[in-house]
């Protein structure tokens, strides 16, 4: 995360946000299969 809570990616893919421990949540990038 930059310092003013921007999120960026270095893939493409999928973005998740997700639950982790003790409450806190959490941004995955998942890449995309190309078929």
């Amino acid at each position: 995360m930059g310092r003013d809570y921007t999120i960026f990616a270095v893939v493409d893919g999928e973005v998740k946000f997700e639950w982790a421990s003790k409450g806190r949540r959490r941004v995955s990038v998942y890449p995309v299969e190309i078929a």
